[in-house]
């Protein structure tokens, strides 16, 4: 399929490592989904997709590695937005 634009790159990145961050202390809290919510700015139309990435990235902290090497690989150039 190519590789996906970087856009989709980091938002997927970034939902994925903010769920299994959350999850790494053992249990998700409502307080951390809503911290989500209101740290990244999600279209209306998109919220059910990002909530489902978000559900099953939170189910184990395992993988964390791949997508933060996939965003640092993808964004190596802007190392600000990495920060």
């Amino acid at each position: 399929f190519g590789t996906p634009p970087r856009e989709v790159v980091f938002t997927t990145g970034l939902v994925a490592l903010a769920a299994k961050m959350a999850k790494s202390d053992g249990v998700v809290t409502r307080s951390e989904v809503e911290a989500f919510r209101r740290i990244v700015d999600v279209p209306a139309g998109e919220m059910p997709r990002v909530e489902r990435l978000f559900d099953l990235a939170k189910t184990t902290t395992d993988g964390f590695e791949a997508y933060a090497r996939q965003i640092a690989d993808a964004f190596r150039d802007e190392p600000a937005l990495l920060e």
